[in-house]
């Protein structure tokens, strides 16, 4: 579903980092609940020399927050290489998963 979609990161006035979309894909439900310039990361928080937890918006978080369910869902994050990082939730290892980011230039 999220296959294509670009998210900028950078870091704020505070120092914090955070993405928002650059470029959308053409799936029908990030179409419906995601926009160019929306927050897709919250956060992202150092957790050891190379692992991270980046903290993700939900897609439709604004209809979950109406039922009270989380609006947010928190990653651990590996560095596979260079241009690639891996999220994993649970006991998952994030340099395994499918659920990756990877850099790319403009």
């Amino acid at each position: 579903m999220f296959d294509g979609i670009k998210i900028k990161i950078t870091e704020d006035k505070n120092g914090n980092f955070v993405g928002k979309v650059v470029e959308l894909n053409d799936n029908k439900y990030v179409d419906l609940f995601v926009n160019v310039g929306d927050t897709w990361v919250t956060g992202i928080g150092r957790s050891s020399n190379f692992e991270f937890v980046l903290t993700e918006k939900k897609i439709a978080s604004q209809l979950f927050s109406l039922y009270g369910l989380d609006t947010t869902q928190d990653y651990e994050v590996k560095f596979i290489d260079n241009n690639t990082f891996g999220l994993g939730t649970g006991s998952a290892d994030p340099g395994q998963s499918s659920i990756r980011y990877i850099r790319v230039t403009p």
